[in-house]
């Protein structure tokens, strides 16, 4: 049997919203405990440095102090957070074997060919939390698979294989799961499924839209009740990311609400959550498609 570890995952949203924490128990493949988790807010200052070296990063511009003003003052935020997050549930450090640091992400493109093989850009020094907390640290998880050939995300399908396996009722079948973050992310886990047996890509935007719709139009975090524009959304389906089969990856600033501009408040965030279930519903199909007996 493989060794169980204590991992603690440390990750910046990319909606600025601040630092989530989790504790899991796993050995990686078929065992998988969960323990308690933190949201540490950011503040007003650290979304300014982040947006701004966001803002860099889509611009081009490598080397400007803004990146690195934000990279220092995030890596710092990850220490407090661990810090504190340790301290309410009062362990020390020598309770975690691990730290997973998905840093915060301030550009990604994946790949498009083999000419051009993509790139996902994570602030948040990991040696230096290392250091700090005395712990060991893994991070550039996205990076390092997009560096291997990936499409940037590869914990994701191995989580959802292992939570299943380890799930005392878990289903004989096989099993499709939404991840529904900034982007929606779907995962196919075939019944007894093996690692090489996953399919999990991104089946297009998730609140991120709604998140970009909120702030043009009302100000607010919640969505009201509206009405779908259905040439809105017939425009959208013509994205052409949705035509790549997968595996595939986006980032969140890949998809915009210029179809939904001229939409009222309330129609224009039906509409585009209407959007974001369509591309899930047909990762749906695809995932049918898959399923042993279905119609080739």
């Amino acid at each position: 049997m493989s060794e169980t570890l204590k991992a603690l995952g440390v990750i910046s949203r990319p909606s600025l919203e601040g630092i989530d924490l989790a504790i899991i128990e796993t050995d990686g493949d078929g065992v998988v405990k969960a323990g308690p988790t933190m949201h540490a807010p950011h503040a007003r200052d650290m979304k300014i440095f982040l947006s701004r070296a966001i803002k860099a990063a889509q611009e081009g511009r490598e080397g400007a102090a803004d990146i690195g003003r934000a990279a220092g003052e995030i890596t710092s935020a990850f220490v407090i957070a661990i810090e504190r997050f340790l301290e309410r549930e009062k362990m020390k450090r020598t309770d975690i074997d691990v730290i997973g640091v998905g840093g915060h992400t301030i550009f990604s493109r994946a790949p498009a060919s083999a000419d051009a093989p993509g790139r996902r850009w994570q602030i948040g020094d990991g040696a230096t939390i290392a250091e700090e907390t005395r712990i060991d640290v893994v991070g550039q998880f996205h990076a390092g698979d997009i560096a291997a050939g990936g499409y940037g995300a590869p914990i994701n399908g191995a989580y959802f294989r292992a939570l299943i396996a380890s799930m005392a009722d878990r289903p004989q079948c096989a099993v499709g799961v939404i991840d529904l973050d900034e982007t929606a992310r779907v995962t196919y886990v075939p019944e007894n499924a093996s690692a090489g047996d996953l399919l999990a890509y991104d089946s297009g935007p998730g609140t991120s839209l709604l998140d970009a719709w909120t702030s043009y139009r009302t100000q607010k975090n919640d969505a009201p009740t509206g009405a779908v524009n259905e040439e809105a959304l017939r425009m959208m389906g013509l994205h052409p990311y949705l035509r790549l089969p997968p595996p595939k990856s986006i980032d969140r600033y890949d998809f915009n609400i210029d179809h939904a501009l001229k939409l009222s408040p309330e129609d224009g965030a039906a509409t585009l959550m209407a959007f974001v279930a369509d591309c899930i519903a047909r990762a749906g199909t695809l995932f049918a498609a898959m399923a042993p007996g279905a119609r080739r």
